[in-house]
Parts: structure tokens; C-alpha cells; sequence
């Protein structure tokens, strides 16, 4: 969940966000190929050679680390490509108001629409005021559930 939290971060600042495909499918630290005893650098980390039949297989696998982090990253990535406020180029301003949830206004090119992103730093519900920022219905873009008021 922190992982995709950190994505997810990533995913609704201004701009492109860089994914590599270690980061997409959630592959875990490559700690052989970073020991420096064998000559390897920080950078190796994330540069484990992936076998396709073994990627496939893990995707395949709904309850598998692989599946959930992909899944979870595309549905994130798919959500951020349908919505015109996610434009690399859009406004944006960073929320305040809760310092264990980081928040930011996101505006379309024209400032017709807007969609605040909000991710729990945190492992607990948290609660944070949006009345300075938007008035009236809100929905959930990853739920679908719909809000009232502040």
C-alpha cells in the first residue's frame, strides 16, 4: 500500500511522470547485483535482468505481488489518462490542512474542471477540510463514491 501510495503521488503532480517497468510490476530490490563487493552501483538496484515467462506467470496471478502492484498502477494510470485535469500542463496547488495526507488541486487547461488528489500518508483513516477548495458534490475517481459538502 505505501508503494502505491508513493505512485500515486507521482501520478497526479504536474507533468510526465517517469514509470520503469521495475516500478510497474513492483519487482523487489535487486540486492545481488547492488553489492559492492561484486563491483555493482546504486543504479543496479533496479536493473534486475526479468525472465518474460516468469513475469508472465506472476501476472497471471491475481493474489501474486506482481499482479497487485500492476493492476493497482494501471488502473491509477488509466484514471490519470481520462481525466483532462491531469493534463502535464494543467495548474496545480498543493493542499494543506492535514500534514499525514498529501493533497493538490489539479485544473484542467481551460480551469473549467478540477480534481483534488489525495493520498494517505498514513495507515489510518484520516479526515482533512476541502472547503477551500471545492464546494458542493465530490466523487471518489477510484471508488466511485459520491460526497457532499466540505
Amino acid at each position: 500500500k505505501k508503494y502505491i501510495a508513493s505512485r500515486s503521488i507521482a501520478l497526479c503532480m504536474k507533468g510526465v511522470p517517469g514509470i520503469y517497468i521495475h516500478g510497474l510490476v513492483g519487482t523487489p530490490n535487486d540486492l545481488f547485483n547492488l553489492d559492492k563487493e561484486k563491483g555493482g552501483e546504486n543504479r543496479n538496484i533496479n536493473r534486475k535482468n526479468l525472465d518474460l515467462e516468469e513475469l508472465e506467470k506472476c501476472l497471471s496471478i491475481p493474489s501474486s505481488q506482481t499482479s497487485k502492484v500492476f493492476s493497482s498502477l494501471k488502473n491509477l494510470i488509466t484514471k490519470r489518462r481520462n481525466e483532462s485535469c491531469f493534463n502535464p500542463y494543467g495548474k496545480q496547488e498543493i493542499i494543506e490542512g492535514n500534514e499525514e495526507v498529501f493533497g493538490v488541486l489539479r485544473e484542467s487547461l481551460k480551469g473549467k474542471d478540477k480534481i483534488i488528489a489525495l493520498t494517505n500518508l498514513t495507515d489510518k483513516q484520516q479526515e482533512i477540510n476541502l472547503e477551500k477548495y471545492s464546494q458542493g458534490k465530490k466523487i471518489d475517481l477510484i471508488s466511485g463514491k459520491s460526497y457532499d459538502g466540505g
